[in-house]
């Protein structure tokens, strides 16, 4: 199902870094093909090949999120109905229109959890490092409705593993950056160091 028909597309006007963050598990990169299949491609190629097609599982939806669903996806009810629906039994306190609201938006996101999502034109992607350089970095794809944290399908894992190594060998041209000595680094420097970063430790048998 596509992006926009489960989730509400978010407002242009505040800054895509305030927009919600899920997770998006099994997830596939595609570039359209003109004449042919789409084929599977690395996201951070994306300035090269133009806007991409990914598709995955949104697991869970945060509760502080929830209100991204969008309740069209369920024919034309409202929040309100949606919830008498699904929570409706005799002995249920009365509550008021804002609690209501909230319940029946919890109750909608949790009928969403593990929905396979097409997100289309994907144009942005985002890069969270870590201290610990043993941690990967986190992806990020933004979308219509929110950023969306890459977890590759198997089929993609090979792609996935490029996207990592760039986002390794940026975080290797930052740390340069904030060097005393940066200014004596060379590009031969840098590109050693990038490659003794990402390559296993070469032992001749001689």
């Amino acid at each position: 199902m596509l992006e926009t028909k489960i989730f509400k597309p978010y407002n242009n006007k505040i800054d895509s870094e305030a927009w919600p963050q899920l997770d998006l598990v099994d997830a596939v990169v595609y570039r359209h093909v003109a004449g042919r299949p789409d084929e599977l491609c690395d996201l951070l190629d994306v300035q090269f090949t133009g806007p991409l097609r990914i598709t995955g599982t949104v697991p869970d939806i945060p509760t502080k999120f929830n209100k991204m669903v969008n309740c069209k996806q369920n024919n034309t009810w409202d929040l309100v109905t949606i919830y008498m629906l699904t929570c409706c039994q005799t002995d249920l306190p009365v509550l008021s229109g804002g609690q209501a609201r909230s319940k029946a938006a919890a109750a909608l996101a949790k009928s969403v959890h593990k929905s396979t999502i097409t997100i289309c034109n994907v144009l942005t992607y985002s890069l969270e490092s870590y201290t610990n350089p043993k941690t990967n970095s986190t992806i990020w794809a933004l979308g219509q409705a929110g950023w969306y944290s890459i977890s590759p399908a198997t089929e993609y894992s090979k792609y996935f593993e490029r996207s990592l190594e760039k986002a390794h060998a940026w975080d290797l041209v930052l740390e340069f950056g904030k060097s005393r000595k940066f200014e004596k680094v060379t590009v031969e420097n840098l590109f050693a160091k990038v490659i003794s970063s990402i390559l296993p430790p070469f032992h001749s048998n001689s």
